[in-house]
C-alpha cells in the first residue's frame, strides 16, 4: 500500500522511465535513452533506476520479458492508462454493476 502511495507522485524520472518501457529495454538501456531524449538534463543513476524498476514490478506496472538480457517492459495498456494518465480506455471499460 506504502508503494502504491508513493506511486501517485510520478517524479520526473518515473515518467522517463515509464515512456522508454512502452518498448521491451534493459537499465543501461533505460539510462541512456533517458539521457538521449532529455539532452541530457535528467540523468538517472542506477541505484534509482534500479529501485524503480523493483518498486514498478512489485505493484505489476512492469514485467520481465526476457530473461536472457534482462530486458522489462510496460505491462497491458489498461494498467499503463490508470497509472500515467488516470483512465481507463474505452475498449477496457466493463459494466460491473455499480
Amino acid at each position: 500500500m506504502v508503494a502504491r502511495k508513493q506511486l501517485k507522485n510520478l517524479t520526473e524520472p518515473m515518467y522517463y522511465i515509464l515512456l522508454i518501457l512502452t518498448t521491451p529495454n534493459h537499465g543501461y538501456g533505460i539510462m541512456q535513452r533517458v539521457e538521449e531524449m532529455t539532452e541530457g538534463h535528467v540523468i538517472i543513476g542506477a541505484g534509482t533506476l534500479y529501485t524503480l524498476l523493483s518498486r514498478f514490478e512489485n505493484e505489476g506496472i512492469i514485467k520481465v520479458v526476457s530473461q536472457e538480457d534482462r530486458k522489462k517492459k510496460l505491462c497491458d495498456h489498461g494498467k499503463r492508462q490508470r497509472f500515467v494518465g488516470g483512465r481507463v480506455p474505452a475498449t477496457e471499460q466493463t459494466d460491473t454493476g455499480r
